[in-house]
């Protein structure tokens, strides 16, 4: 904080700086932001010659050599901005709980020494960026569940990045704009990466896991959650049915493949996919425990569970599961009335939307199929018209009013889609709006 406080004290006193950097050099450095500074004890004082842009600062014997430090501060989501300078900040959080649950906000400084004279040092100052949103666009952040894990409040879904569920199609091309599309995600803001071993019979998470081959980097900027227990049909013997498997061999099996193909060493979500007729609790936490135990996992929860299979699991796995991803939407209203967001609000467990716009059909430039598809439309479009967003952004807003935090996972493989879906996070839904929408998604009168 003394070194923000410094640089902001040495820009006022300079006259600020105005104008805005060029944008193909904002492109170059939106990923690797570093800063060249002269770190100081905490215990030792800084003299700043107003005007002068010279600093005294306390001669340690260190000579005229600087150290390449990146340093982090916490700040609200919001730039700072002093004397025509502002100051932006990067949207993803770290996984890493150490290093707070704000935003991680980097200066991008230029330190030159033009004297050797000792205990006196002119800085020569250049900050290569402008606003947040040239960098990496800031989005409001949740927990998950009880954990500490925290993310945007919107996640990106891989389902598509592959572009077929055929892995034998996937070249180097179609692994190219897979990564731009993971690219596009991160600079928008998502920090929730959202995959399953079956996705792109495999190639999703291949394809990711060159994505952080190639961009390393990334993966302290990622919440990477994962779903396994569906097997198909012929996999991997012929004659085996299409079905569902929490066996504890086939999660530690499931869990480890995933791993590889990622290219990680942790996942910090794993997700049980579809509900297993033959599920067994016990055999599940057996699971879950070795995989934390050995540190393969970080967290744990469940996907498209009924709250009394949930309940189930939960009492037999010696710590909170996390999540429950389901199908929640303006067309598909069951969690409201089944218990599942009761359950989430009573345990503290984070839903999260699998498509959440309906697979499209409540989206921007969706068509009405029947009346009531109609009726529902037209309220979206009036809350549209209300926030000065689209349809897509207040279908989305919408499940981010509810208070057990839903997190919608956008699916899009649109790279325009992605970055205008980001700001439904900034939408603050009136519970009048949020009504008008859930008496027309209805079909009718609330009882």
């Amino acid at each position: 904080m003394r070194l923000l406080g410094i640089f902001c004290q040495i820009f006022r006193e300079a006259g600020g700086v105005k104008g805005r950097v060029p944008n193909d050099f904002q492109r170059t450095n939106r990923i690797k932001r570093k800063a060249m500074a002269w770190w100081k004890p905490s215990n030792q004082s800084w003299q700043l010659h107003p005007g002068s842009g010279t600093m005294d600062v306390p001669d340690e014997g260190r000579g005229a050599s600087s150290i390449a430090r990146t340093p982090t501060h916490r700040h609200p989501a919001s730039p700072i901005k002093n004397s025509g300078m502002e100051l932006g900040g990067s949207s993803c959080p770290s996984k890493n709980p150490k290093r707070g649950a704000g935003p991680i906000w980097s200066l991008s400084v230029i330190f030159k020494k033009a004297s050797n004279e000792t205990g006196r040092i002119r800085w020569k100052m250049a900050i290569p960026f402008g606003p947040a949103h040239d960098m990496c666009r800031s989005m409001k952040t949740q927990l998950i569940g009880q954990s500490p894990l925290r993310v945007g409040r919107l996640g990106y879904g891989c389902m598509r990045i592959s572009g077929s569920w055929d892995r034998t199609k996937v070249d180097s091309e179609v692994t190219r704009r897979a990564i731009g599309l993971i690219e596009v995600a991160l600079e928008a803001g998502y920090t929730l990466f959202d995959h399953a071993d079956i996705y792109g019979d495999t190639a999703c998470e291949s394809i990711f896991g060159e994505a952080l081959r190639l961009h390393p980097s990334w993966r302290e900027q990622m919440i990477i959650v994962t779903k396994c227990g569906i097997r198909f049909e012929d996999e991997p013997m012929p004659g085996q049915p299409h079905r569902y498997d929490f066996s504890c061999e086939h999660i530690l099996a499931s869990a480890h493949e995933s791993l590889g193909r990622l290219k990680i060493e942790t996942i910090d979500l794993l997700l049980l996919h579809r509900p297993d007729f033959l599920a067994d609790p016990d055999e599940i936490s057996r699971a879950f425990v070795e995989l934390r135990a050995v540190g393969k996992v970080r967290e744990f929860g469940v996907s498209n569970f009924r709250p009394s299979l949930f309940s189930a699991v939960q009492s037999a796995v010696p710590f909170p599961l996390i999540a429950n991803q389901v199908e929640v939407h303006v067309q598909r209203l069951d969690c409201f009335t089944d218990g599942t967001l009761d359950q989430c609000l009573e345990r503290h467990i984070t839903p999260m939307s699998w498509s959440p716009v309906a697979g499209g059909r409540v989206g921007t430039g969706a068509e009405a199929k029947d009346e009531r598809h109609r009726t529902l439309l037209d309220a979206l479009d009036v809350a549209a018209a209300k926030f000065s967003t689209d349809r897509t952004n207040v279908v989305l807003a919408w499940l981010l009013r509810h208070p057990s935090g839903i997190i919608p996972i956008v699916g899009s493989a649109n790279p325009e889609r992605i970055k205008s879906a980001a700001r439904a996070a900034e939408i603050e839904m009136d519970r009048d709006t949020w009504y008008h929408i859930l008496r027309a998604a209805r079909g009718e009168k609330l009882p």
